[in-house]
């Protein structure tokens, strides 16, 4: 059973990992949305990161494809940058895998809803944010029990 320090070095170490991994998200995010916008031919008419939100506004083409592919780019830009992280930092703190990977499912997610369902992820944004949750939860037994069992593997 853990003691209340080591109870409190995992909260600290969580609490870290999701400020740290959410900045870095939040800006992948939006430069996925800019970077699409631009490859696309499309011009940038506003950009804007903030801590709750961000938000890219782009002048495109109206080709259905064009706008699709650009409000998918901002999630699948972020889950590529977080997965690279996810794997620099195998040996790391298994608070920071684990928040580092919630968010990687998060962004899938996100990129899926603004894509194919966009009205509805513009009328629901304050509640898509409640999809961290059970991702964290996912996370928390893939990374955790994963390395219970290489440990007691190890142990035998």
């Amino acid at each position: 059973m853990p003691d209340k320090q080591s109870f409190i070095d995992i909260i600290g170490k969580l609490v870290i990992s999701a400020v740290a991994v959410f900045l870095i998200q939040q800006v992948a995010h939006e430069v996925g949305h800019a970077i699409m916008c631009l490859v696309l031919g499309g011009r940038i008419e506003y950009f804007f990161v903030g801590l709750s939100y961000g938000h890219v506004i782009c002048n495109i083409a109206n080709i259905p494809l064009f706008i699709t592919i650009q409000r998918i780019s901002g999630g699948i830009f972020a889950a590529i940058i977080l997965f690279t992280i996810q794997k620099k930092v195998e040996t790391f703190w298994w608070e920071l895998r684990t928040v580092n990977l919630a968010f990687i499912y998060v962004n899938i997610s996100i990129a899926f809803l603004e894509g194919f369902f966009f009205s509805f992820y513009v009328l629901n944004r304050d509640k898509v944010s409640y999809l961290f949750l059970p991702f964290f939860f996912l996370s928390v037994y893939q990374i955790v029990f994963r390395d219970l069992e290489r440990l007691r593997a190890r142990d035998e």
